[in-house]
């Protein structure tokens, strides 16, 4: 019989070995996870993971961050003045005490719009047709 206790005693010890190992190692794991997350915290705590500098200045003024204004396409059209003293191309209307009725005009106009442009700041009140007098 202490043969019986000497072998079941000895398990039990190896059992709780075992489980002591598995402890410590959960808890290590846990720890190493707790220091990452506690670095991420002092990390925005710092501004270290800030936003790049000028995109909530942008966004603020009503802008598309990583986006650029640009000219994305222009011509000239020619336009007959209906009305003396003004043009209209496009529901807009250019007034001039110049514009004789039934003289034709060549009309200068860009289209503009944001595209994709990394680091810049696009107003997007600023997109559309504008017609060049």
């Amino acid at each position: 019989m202490t043969t019986k206790k000497i072998i079941c005693g000895i398990a039990v010890l190896a059992i709780a070995a075992v489980a002591a190992v598995n402890v410590t190692k959960s808890n290590t794991k846990t720890t190493a996870l707790t220091d990452i997350q506690l670095a991420n915290v002092e990390a925005l705590a710092d501004n270290e993971l800030s936003i790049p500098t000028g995109q909530t200045e942008c966004q603020q003024n009503c802008g598309y961050w990583n986006m650029a204004l640009v000219c994305a396409d222009g011509g000239v059209e020619s336009v007959t003045c209906t009305v003396k003293g003004e043009l209209t191309v496009w529901n807009i209307k250019i007034v001039s005490a110049s514009f004789e009725k039934g003289n034709s005009y060549s009309v200068a106009w860009e289209r503009w719009e944001c595209q994709n442009s990394t680091g810049n700041c696009c107003p997007y009140n600023e997109q559309g047709v504008r017609v060049l007098s």
